[in-house]
């Protein structure tokens, strides 16, 4: 993006076509783009309430009101999760990846100590009929 040029720079153009001259001939003398001319011409009408629009200084405030909104919704982002993190509603903020392996484990029978007697504690092992629930039979159910 081209470097703007100096405030000072944009007010002595205009000045130089509110005086009278030709917007072509003062963008030519200047080495500046005619449609650049233009909008600086018209922001000035704006700027003297010649024409209707937002002025100058509206737009620094409004530009200013936009970059203070952004910070405070950010900021408003922030406390909610830390404050949903601190309440205890999640127990990690990515969602406990442990909390998921852990539950495979124990879903697989994995990861949990024998209780007395070589079981599992809430597990109870009830023979079936022969070949029912068993990988190695084929027609297992």
């Amino acid at each position: 993006m081209p470097r703007p040029y100096p405030a000072e720079f944009g007010a002595r153009a205009v000045a130089l076509v509110r005086a009278g001259r030709p917007i072509s001939r003062v963008a030519v003398e200047l080495g500046i783009s005619e449609g650049g001319l233009h909008k600086w011409v018209r922001q000035d009408r704006v700027d003297h309430n010649e024409l209707p629009g937002v002025t100058t200084s509206e737009c620094a405030d409004l530009r200013a009101a936009r970059k203070r909104i952004r910070e405070l919704e950010l900021q408003a982002g922030i406390l909610t999760r830390a404050s949903a993190f601190l309440a205890g509603e999640r127990s990690h903020p990515k969602g406990a990846p442990g909390d998921r392996q852990a539950r495979r484990r124990r879903a697989a029978g994995q990861g949990v100590l024998p209780g007395p007697g070589g079981q599992q504690p809430g597990l109870l092992r009830v023979p079936g009929p022969p070949g029912v629930g068993d990988p190695r039979c084929a027609a297992s159910g």
